[in-house]
């Protein structure tokens, strides 16, 4: 009944943090979000010292005498939310696209994304000096496309980039840089990151993999910490083989009833067994536990290869060591009225003396 109590207290558990976690992810709906990444950045000519005589022209002019640079930007754009972002989702009056700051834009292209259809459809394009226009497609989520831009821009000042545009359910989008910051998401953003349906899966699959994990050790200690005994017990029952076996087959089932008290307890079990069969006031009060924590008539019908030891909830050492004798209907107790088999405490005697001779460690 305990057991069964924790396994619904646990079960309860479970399905409550299943349940809570879905009303949260579905209160909370489907988050739009979009993010321009500086993944690299790199300088076309890069002259740490000035050099005399020396001109790079660049469209007619030279960059190196009016100090400035031309600076090479790998810029990712990601839809890194929970949801698609289609083309009604952009704001209409408004073009979509990224500007940079205290900069000339030269040059901007597609590099490279995990989506062909990004790759091939979103058009950049250069208006005025500084601005890159995108074209307004479906930007599935997960999915992101790689631009290079080259940039013209003074050698003192660092260009910037600035997103222009507007999503639908988007307050801004979100500029970072990984190339020169390691700028990753966080450990909670990593774990919660993900559609509704997402977390539900993700936290079930949590859930059985911790309960398989527990199980698992807990199978694995258990199997670990019985090899000893399953060692002990084959031993016993390769010494039990060599005992001879009875002529009567009724005392060759008292004999068995006696063995199994051996294989289960060893000479331990043996020892306890004799003790209580000697002992009438300890005999009495071990079948009357046994009687008082087991439903139903204590005395079990079973054959000689069907002997078993009844489990006890009490002094389980000394009831388990008579057990097979219960079960044999060697032992009794009824009304008050005590019956013990007349052959039992011969038929253990023996079986120790020829334990004791088989068993050199005992010598």
């Amino acid at each position: 009944m305990k057991n069964r109590l924790k396994y619904f207290v646990s079960a309860s558990f479970i399905s409550l943090l299943v349940g809570i976690l879905s009303l949260y992810y579905t209160l909370r709906g489907s988050r739009t979000h979009m993010t321009m990444d500086i993944a690299a950045e790199s300088n076309v000519l890069d002259v740490k010292y000035p050099i005399a005589d020396l001109a790079i022209l660049f469209q007619g002019r030279d960059i190196e005498e009016g100090k400035s640079n031309l600076k090479i930007l790998t810029i990712r754009v990601i839809n890194d939310g929970e949801s698609n972002i289609h083309e009604d989702d952009f704001d209409s009056r408004i073009p979509f696209g990224l500007q940079i700051d205290d900069g000339q834009v030269i040059r901007a292209q597609v590099v490279g994304g995990d989506s062909p259809y990004l790759s091939t459809n979103v058009h950049p394009r250069v208006e005025g000096s500084n601005r890159i226009v995108l074209d307004k497609i479906i930007f599935d989520k997960g999915k992101f496309v790689t631009l290079e831009i080259l940039v013209l821009h003074p050698k003192n000042i660092r260009p910037r980039v600035r997103p222009v545009g507007k999503i639908a359910g988007l307050e801004e989008i979100r500029v970072t840089n990984s190339f020169e910051s390691g700028d990753t998401p966080s450990f909670l953003s990593q774990v919660f990151i993900g559609s509704s349906a997402v977390q539900i899966a993700r936290t079930i699959a949590y859930s059985i993999f911790a309960l398989l994990s527990i199980m698992v050790l807990g199978f694995s200690i258990w199997g670990l910490a019985s090899i000893p005994s399953i060692w002990r017990k084959r031993g016993r029952q390769r010494l039990a083989r060599q005992i001879p076996a009875l002529d009567s087959p009724e005392q060759e089932r008292k004999r068995k009833a006696i063995e199994a008290i051996y294989l289960e307890h060893g000479h331990a079990g043996l020892s306890r067994a004799r003790r209580i069969l000697n002992d009438e006031a300890e005999l009495r009060k071990v079948l009357s536990r046994h009687k008082r924590y087991h439903t139903g008539a204590f005395v079990v019908e079973a054959t000689a290869g069907e002997l078993r030891t009844v489990p006890s909830r009490t002094d389980p050492r000394s009831v388990n060591s008579i057990s097979p004798l219960i079960s044999a209907k060697l032992l009794s107790l009824r009304r008050g009225e005590l019956t013990i088999d007349p052959d039992v405490r011969r038929l253990l005697a023996d079986f120790v003396e020829n334990v004791r001779r088989k068993d050199t460690r005992l010598s």
